[in-house]
């Protein structure tokens, strides 16, 4: 049993507000002459952290397709390259994490 009352809405909110997003981003890559822009959104709907190694090997595509897609991202505004490194980059879907790290909408039952 669920201690509060709001918390399923606070967790289907937040879902929907993720699942927009995604869908506004694959639309906004959905007519690139590769398809590998929009796997690599695909992929940021499981982890919002994503580097260009880890992408090329989920997608099982060459190092140098997963960044020209993520490039891409980046270039969109839907990515950003965490810290300065020159190597082994992280890229972050800033937007989706800000959704999953808002604070919690709950409201106790009887209250």
């Amino acid at each position: 049993m669920c201690f509060c009352e709001n918390c399923n809405g606070d967790a289907l909110s937040r879902a929907a507000r993720i699942n927009s997003l995604l869908i506004e981003w694959q639309k906004k890559v959905a007519g690139d002459s590769t398809n590998a822009p929009l796997r690599v959104v695909k992929l940021l709907a499981a982890n919002p952290f994503i580097t260009t190694k880890g992408a090329a090997e989920k997608l099982n595509v060459a190092f140098t397709t997963a960044q020209r897609a993520i490039e891409r991202l980046e270039r969109l505004g839907m990515v950003k390259q965490s810290g300065d490194a020159k190597r082994d980059r992280v890229y972050c879907a800033k937007a989706l994490l800000d959704i999953l790290e808002e604070p919690a909408r709950l409201t106790p039952a009887g209250i």
